[in-house]
């Protein structure tokens, strides 16, 4: 019986690796950004607040998990861009505290089956 939950669990890994590396591939194909999900351009947009209007610079890539759960998209996502720094180490801990996490949303909309 133990045997049946893993199996579920590596073909749920499987089918989030499989959107994941989609997103990535149609970020990199259809939306011409070389580097997919690593992407740390950013656009500038208007904003208002509190009727005074300004400029404001954002990441051109966020990432939205509404369903956050355990967290294995956003795990999977963040996998998915280090892939893009092999050779590169050295500006992972940079790129992940100015270009990842300002862009990494989650969070979960169905409380009620955490809170039993």
């Amino acid at each position: 019986m133990n045997e049946r939950p893993t199996v579920l669990s590596r073909e749920r890994a499987k089918v989030v690796k499989f959107i994941v590396r989609s997103i990535d591939d149609i970020l990199k194909k259809e939306f011409y950004l070389p580097l997919g999900l690593a992407d740390s351009s950013k656009i500038e947009i208007k904003r208002d607040n509190q009727g005074k209007k300004y400029k404001d610079k954002v990441h051109r890539v966020q990432i939205l998990d509404p369903a956050t759960g355990t967290g294995t998209f956003l795990n999977e996502t963040i996998a998915c861009i280090k892939k893009s720094f092999v050779g590169q180490e050295g500006r992972w801990n940079n790129y992940v505290n100015e270009d990842l996490l300002p862009r990494l949303h989650g969070f979960e909309l169905m409380m009620a089956s955490y809170t039993i």
